[in-house]
């Protein structure tokens, strides 16, 4: 018991001093690269829209953390943040999604809604959402990843026909670890791609021996990476 109290004690004025590095480093990147930084209490950028779709409709706790977001050369919204979505209560809650969650406004071109989903083995004949019905793609490595809904099979094929589209989703997954998962939806109002994966544009412990530096150009890593999936994605939507 005195131990855990001390490590309490100790993790105080540690996590001021992990928040006062952490905030500047990252509103300094976001400002660098024509965006806004903000740490909490934001609304999700076209979560909302998505959030039955890719994850149903029994989320009981939702924490956002980590906002950038900006406009691109088109001045279309384009936005990245840290998401950990749970399920259920006391001993039954679970984590149903924790990593990044990437968000472009896309000009309408069609009122069709197409979702991307890990693959659920014996559990696919489960719609994600009413109006959507399966779609096959002709890629094997993807399908085995992947299940494919959409209320517009045509549009669906057309827009996942683009191999750099299906590359990058397949390279999120690896890049994540072994069990992320990654979900996609693709709406009238835009696209948002989440990520599974490790908690990022942090500092890291400060119970571990590590200089400033060190610590900023962790963080300016997590960053230039997102920014580069952001751009990815913007590149392969066209």
């Amino acid at each position: 018991m005195i131990f855990i109290i001390g490590i309490v004690l100790a993790y105080a004025p540690l996590a001021k001093v992990s928040q006062g590095l952490k905030g500047p480093v990252l509103e300094a990147l976001a400002a660098k690269a024509g965006m806004e930084y903000l740490p909490s209490d934001f609304a999700p950028p076209l979560y909302p829209e998505a959030k039955k779709a890719l994850f149903g409709s029994w989320i009981s706790s939702e924490a956002f953390t980590d906002l950038f977001h900006g406009k691109d050369e088109q001045g279309r919204g384009i936005a990245v943040y840290e998401a950990i979505l749970q399920r259920g209560s006391g001993r039954n809650r679970h984590i149903v999604f924790s990593g990044q969650v990437y968000a472009l406004q896309q000009d309408a071109h069609s009122e069709s809604v197409t979702v991307v989903v890990p693959d659920r083995g014996l559990f696919n004949f489960f719609k994600p959402s009413g109006g959507l019905e399966r779609v096959k793609i002709d890629d094997e490595e993807f399908e085995r990843k992947f299940e494919v809904y959409s209320t517009h099979e045509v549009a669906a094929k057309q827009m996942l026909f683009k191999s750099d589209l299906r590359r990058l989703l397949l390279d999120l997954g690896q890049s994540g670890g072994r069990k992320a998962k990654v979900f996609a939806w693709f709406g009238s109002e835009g696209v948002v791609v989440a990520a599974g994966g490790k908690d990022r544009f942090e500092p890291g412990s400060m119970f571990r021996s590590k200089d400033s530096t060190e610590r900023t150009r962790s963080m300016f890593n997590d960053f230039c990476g997102s920014m580069a999936v952001l751009k990815g994605l913007r590149g392969a939507l066209g």
